[in-house]
C-alpha cells in the first residue's frame, strides 16, 4: 500500500527511520519531504501534496508528549486527507485537536499497531472481495 507520512518537520530525521520500517513491511512511502527537499517552500508544498494525493493511506505521527509543537503541515495533510476520504491512522498521544475526534480516524499508539491494520497489496491474494 502507498503510505504518506505525516509529521512535524522537526521530527524529520525520526521519520527517516519510520519510513524504512513502513518499507520493510511491504509498503511504499510517498512523502519526499522525509529525505528531498526543493529549492522553495512553493515548491516543497505542491511536492507535499502531490505525494499525499499519490498516496492510499496517511499515518499521521502525533508529537511525543501530545504537545503540539511544529509549522502546522501535517494537520493541512490531516485536512486533505480527510477531505478526499482516505483512511488515517493517527500514532502516538492524542492532540488538542477536534479533528481527531473524527470517527473514521484510528488511533494506535506506535508504528507497529499502524501496521498491523494495513494489509500489503501482494498479501490479498485469495482474499475474497465482496
Amino acid at each position: 500500500m502507498k503510505i504518506y507520512l505525516a509529521a512535524n518537520w522537526n521530527r524529520r530525521e525520526d521519520m527517516v527511520r519510520k519510513k524504512e520500517k513502513v518499507e520493510a513491511a511491504g509498503h511504499t512511502v510517498t512523502s519526499r519531504w522525509i529525505d528531498q527537499t526543493f529549492d522553495t517552500d512553493v515548491a516543497n508544498a505542491w511536492a507535499d501534496m502531490k505525494d499525499l494525493m499519490d498516496a492510499e493511506a496517511l499515518f499521521l505521527f502525533n508529537d511525543v508528549g501530545g504537545e503540539y509543537d511544529g509549522s502546522g503541515g501535517k494537520y493541512v495533510e490531516l485536512g486533505i486527507a480527510l477531505s478526499c476520504g482516505m483512511p488515517i491512522i493517527c500514532i502516538g498521544k492524542k492532540e488538542r485537536n477536534i479533528f481527531l475526534s473524527i470517527p473514521t480516524i484510528q488511533h494506535v499508539s506506535n508504528l507497529k499497531q499502524a501496521l498491523s491494520l494495513i494489509v500489503p497489496i501482494g498479501d490479498v491474494e485469495g482474499v475474497e472481495v465482496v
